[in-house]
């Protein structure tokens, strides 16, 4: 790319398998990047007539900032009989469901933003007056993801069509939540594993093979 010609010593950050190079905005810490894609391709940095978004505010990587906010501190007690006379402290990290929610809450609540010019500067804002302010802190996208539910190969999505299912279940491996609301078809299948198994002396695990029907959902 010329860019990354131009300016080699320049960090990069990698979209889309393509390595583009971060462009300062002139306030530190804080990045315009284009964005990859059909509108954004990376090798020039933005469809004709529409500008970059910049992520005003983003001083690390989300993934990074979720874990950061996570921390919690801890403390450990040092001296006779439990006295405490020194403590040691630090951060620990929270387990990593903790951290998964954080971040679901935050790709649930993310907030749609265009881009509007404003005398001869662009500004980025809320797509809706309806979906208030964000700060830094918030998931922002400026195009809708695509629907998982149907195959599409530009986007790398293979659907759900032919996808097992839970018919039992009302979570996210249930058919009404996998199949996307469409029908699904129950077949029967033999399944074959061992059972019965006991221990013989000396020294191995002896079994006997069974046989038993399953019913098996997929999506249509």
């Amino acid at each position: 790319m010329e860019e990354a010609r131009r300016a080699p010593d320049r960090p990069k950050v990698p979209l889309r398998g393509r390595w583009c190079p971060w462009q300062a905005s002139g306030a530190p810490g804080r990045s315009v990047v284009p964005l990859a894609g059909p509108s954004y391709p990376c090798e020039v940095g933005g469809a004709p007539g529409r500008p970059l978004v910049p992520l005003a505010g983003l001083w690390c990587p989300w993934q990074a900032c979720a874990v950061q906010k996570s921390l919690r501190k801890q403390c450990k007690c040092h001296g006779v009989s439990g006295s405490c006379n020194i403590k040691t402290c630090w951060r620990a990290l929270p387990d990593l469901h903790r951290i998964g929610q954080r971040l679901q809450r935050r790709y649930r609540n993310a907030i749609e933003v265009s881009m509007r010019r404003v005398g001869a500067r662009w500004q980025m804002a809320p797509a809706t007056t309806a979906m208030g302010r964000f700060s830094h802190e918030d998931l922002i996208y400026n195009a809708k993801s695509p629907d998982y539910c149907v195959r599409d190969q530009s986007f790398g999505s293979l659907g759900t069509v032919g996808r097992q299912c839970n018919a039992s279940s009302t979570s996210h491996d249930g058919c009404k939540s996998m199949c996307c609301g469409r029908p699904y078809n129950t077949f029967t299948v033999e399944r074959i594993e061992r059972c019965q198994c006991k221990y013989v002396w000396c020294c191995y695990v002896k079994c006997k093979t069974c046989k038993r029907w399953e019913d098996v959902h997929e999506c249509t």
